[in-house]
Order: C-alpha cells, then sequence, then structure tokens
C-alpha cells in the first residue's frame, strides 16, 4: 500500500505557480516586477524555468534553482514594447538532469488505441528505441531520420547516433496530439539537463499593457433608420485621433447581430482620420417582428482611449412574412440574402458558402457536426482496410522470401529434366530410324534372296525341258 501511495504521489507530480493567475498592469515602455511562488513537487530538482509566450514582453528564462519538493520565492520582470489587453495563456518549461543508465540501452515503445506510450523518453548516444505495435490496426512512425509501417502485434526498432532532440509522429493519426511524441538523445557518460515537454504547463497572465492615453473624436452619419425586412441599409462612423499618442487596438461594435462593420481593430497616429462603413441586415421571419423600432448601440473602444457608445434606432416596416410556408428556394434565397450581407449572424456562424457573393445560384453547404468519437470510429473502420492491404503484402513478400533460396534449384532440375526428356525423345527418334533402316535392309535383302531363288527354279525348269538335266547316281 506504501508503494501505491508513492506511485500516486509521483504520477501527480507537477510544478505549480503562485499566483495563478498574474494580474499585471503596465505602461508601454515600462519596466515592472512581480514576485510569484514556484512550488515544485517532483522528487528532483528544477532549473531555468522559461516563459514561451511572455517573451515579446520583456520575460526571461529564470535561472534559478528550485530544489525537490520545496517552494521557493522568485521575481519575474516585465517590460512590454506594445500594448495589449487580454489574458496571455504562457507554456511554462523547466529542465533538470536526466537520470538514466550509461551501458547501450533499448527503451520499449507501445503503440496503443490511443497514442504512443510514453510520449517522450531521454535516450543517451547508442540507445535504441523499439516500438511494438499493441492496436488492432496498423500504426506508423515518421520523422526525418526514419518511417516505418507496423503491423499490429510487430516491432520496429531504431537506434539513435547522433545528439539532439527528435519529434516523430503517426502519419496515419497526426492530427491527435497523443499520436505525436520525441526522444532526446544525450551524451553517453556526461550528466546534461533536459526537458520533458509531458512536464510543461499552461499558467495565464491577465495583462493591461498599455500606451499613454489619446483623445478619439467619433462622429456617426446616421443615426436613425428605415430598413426593410428584406433589405439592407449602409452607414459610416467616423473616427479621428485628436491626441498626442497613437490610439491602438480600435474596435467598433455592437450588441445587435444585425450589424457588422468593413474594418476592424486598427491603430490611428496622432490627426489622422478613418471612415469605417456599417451595415444593418434585419434578421426578420415573422410578420409580428415587422412595424416595430428596435433600438440597439455602436461601441469604440481601445486600449488607450476612452470607450464610446451610442444608441441608434432601426425601424422595420410592415410586411407579411409567410415563413412557415417558405419553399426551400424561398428559404435558401433569404438565407443567402442575410448571410452574404452578414455572415457574423447567428444562423450564419459556421456556415461555408462555395457560391459567388453576388450569384443568385451559388452552392450553398452548411457545417456538419460530428464527435470525436465518430471520426474516430469511421477512421478505425479505414485504417483496418488498409492493415487487411499490408497484411497481404507482407504476405506475399514473406512467401517470394522463402522461395528466394529454393527457386534458382527447382528452376535448374526443371531444366534438366526438360533437357534429359528432349534427349531420350532424340535417342528414341534415333533409335526409331535405325530399325526402320534395319528392317528395310532385311526386307531387301529377302526380297533379293527371294528373286534369286526363283530365278534358280526356273532355270532349272528351262534345263529340264531342254533335256539337259543328267541323273547322277550314287
Amino acid at each position: 500500500m506504501i508503494l501505491g501511495i508513492f506511485f500516486i504521489a509521483f504520477a501527480q507530480a507537477q510544478v505549480l505557480i503562485n499566483p495563478s493567475p498574474l494580474e499585471t498592469s503596465i505602461l508601454v515602455g515600462t519596466e515592472k516586477n512581480y514576485t510569484i511562488t514556484i512550488n515544485n513537487t517532483h522528487p528532483f530538482d528544477i532549473f531555468d524555468l522559461s516563459f514561451e509566450n511572455l517573451t515579446q514582453y520583456g520575460v526571461v528564462s529564470i535561472n534559478n534553482t528550485i530544489p525537490a519538493n520545496s517552494t521557493k520565492d522568485i521575481n519575474i520582470t516585465f517590460k512590454p514594447i506594445t500594448s495589449f489587453s487580454g489574458t496571455i495563456p504562457t507554456n511554462v518549461k523547466f529542465k533538470f538532469f536526466a537520470n538514466i543508465p550509461t551501458e547501450i540501452t533499448t527503451y520499449d515503445v507501445e503503440i496503443r488505441n490511443n497514442g504512443f506510450y510514453p510520449k517522450y523518453l531521454i535516450l543517451r548516444e547508442g540507445d535504441t528505441i523499439k516500438w511494438t505495435n499493441k492496436d488492432t490496426i496498423i500504426h506508423n512512425v515518421f520523422s526525418g531520420l526514419f518511417n516505418n509501417n507496423i503491423l499490429p502485434n510487430q516491432t520496429y526498432s531504431y537506434t539513435f547516433s547522433t545528439l539532439g532532440t527528435y519529434a516523430y509522429y503517426d502519419t496515419n493519426w497526426d492530427e491527435f496530439s497523443n499520436f505525436h511524441a520525441s526522444v532526446e538523445v544525450i551524451n553517453r557518460t556526461s550528466q546534461e539537463k533536459v526537458t520533458n515537454p509531458t512536464y510543461d504547463f499552461l499558467w495565464n497572465v491577465n495583462a493591461n499593457f498599455f500606451l499613454n492615453p489619446t483623445n478619439l473624436s467619433v462622429n456617426i452619419l446616421d443615426k436613425n433608420f428605415e430598413v426593410s425586412s428584406t433589405g439592407s441599409s449602409d452607414s459610416v462612423i467616423t473616427l479621428k485621433n485628436i491626441g498626442q499618442e497613437n490610439a491602438e487596438h480600435i474596435k467598433v461594435s455592437s450588441d445587435s447581430s444585425w450589424i457588422t462593420f468593413s474594418q476592424n481593430d486598427f491603430t490611428l497616429t496622432p490627426n489622422q482620420q478613418k471612415a469605417i462603413t456599417f451595415t444593418i441586415t434585419p434578421l426578420i421571419f415573422n410578420t409580428a417582428d415587422t412595424n416595430k423600432t428596435y433600438t440597439t448601440n455602436l461601441k469604440v473602444t481601445g486600449s488607450n482611449i476612452e470607450s464610446f457608445q451610442e444608441d441608434i434606432t432601426i425601424f422595420i416596416p410592415y410586411k407579411e412574412i409567410k415563413s412557415t410556408n417558405l419553399t426551400d428556394n424561398e428559404f435558401l434565397e433569404q438565407y443567402e440574402r442575410i448571410c452574404t450581407l452578414n455572415p457574423n449572424a447567428i444562423i450564419c456562424t459556421g456556415r461555408v458558402d462555395s457560391g459567388s457573393a453576388n450569384s443568385s445560384s451559388g452552392n450553398q453547404s452548411l457545417n456538419i457536426t460530428i464527435s470525436t468519437a465518430d471520426y474516430i470510429d469511421q477512421k478505425r473502420i479505414d485504417q483496418e482496410q488498409s492493415t487487411a492491404l499490408a497484411r497481404l503484402q507482407n504476405d506475399f513478400a514473406q512467401f517470394l522470401t522463402s522461395y528466394e533460396g529454393t527457386l534458382p534449384d527447382i528452376l535448374d532440375k526443371t531444366n534438366q529434366s526438360v533437357e534429359l526428356q528432349r534427349q531420350n525423345e532424340e535417342d528414341a527418334k534415333q533409335s526409331r530410324i535405325l530399325r526402320w533402316i534395319i528392317g528395310f535392309f532385311i526386307l531387301v535383302c529377302t526380297g533379293i534372296f527371294i528373286m534369286i531363288k526363283r530365278a534358280r527354279e526356273v532355270k532349272n525348269m528351262q534345263s529340264i525341258a531342254e533335256g539337259h538335266f543328267e541323273h547322277q547316281s550314287t
């Protein structure tokens, strides 16, 4: 039980910063110090804290050492060079001494259905990582050093021979952070500081970095409007910087989604003037919403100006709207009109229009929202097909490899057999010819013998007939 408690405490070890978030308000170009408390709950010392998103505001790495399981107060200095108002999420990193074997070692990384485990490893030069695919589908490990597909229950190994930090990922699932990992390769014998990205954490700073204040004059050309329920109307806000400092991050807005602006978030230098066009596009779908006057406001804000706000009125004349009886084409036409003139309207958020803004016959498409689980399930189905194909290709390659050594012997023996068969056929052919020759010779000789015998018989018969036959007694 004690061992279990130890592992739980180790798994939950982290670095905490207080206050969180830090509240800061600083005039641009000036320097201001804050004291923050670092609580290191890791069982090792940490060094060199760095704040990634705060470097542009004058914050540098903190070189203090915070011992294991201890708390320490340190100073952090801001010196912003540009104005900003809002929350700055900063990624905090730190270093620690690597405590890993000096002998050559092979480290195991499992590829599970939810990513690499572990996602980060510290290796020494010459060490090896062996990836094992514990999933039921094919996975991939890819970096500038290697690119290899790994079938289920199979492995792939790579030996790292060069110092440095190497990121790798699964190209089939690279949209998921769990399928991204990294390796840090350090010297074989020396003690070195390393950074484990899985220990990184976010710390928020609520900042107000402001310039010296300046004055802005605001003039709205029209404040009262009459707009048809199916129409729109344009007007202008004129802004002029009448102060001695730049007016930065000027934004114009309204509490009504009917109103959009031609430009936003800009800077005005002293005596500079700008005219901003705003468009009113009513979102009216019922007759009861017509013949009414609506009041809304226009706002002007900036990082170093006083906020400005003024009301305007919008009268919508009476019009009969049969929204419940709209045909599909009528609805799409109205939807197209509203979202073309006012793309930030609530009903248009997330809409992608592939047609022309001035065309009445564009192809409209609506976003379809699916859950991450549905997306993963569909992707796994696709990967199962890829896995089956990879298995087939792998089996065929193994078949070719297993028969590669014996195939030449088989072909040689086959050629010898064919040659022997051809030779036997040739010998048989020659034997048949010889038999035919001998038979023909015997036949000829027999014929000649018969002819000679017959000739002698004829001659004897002639001799008897002529009386020349002599009888000799014994």
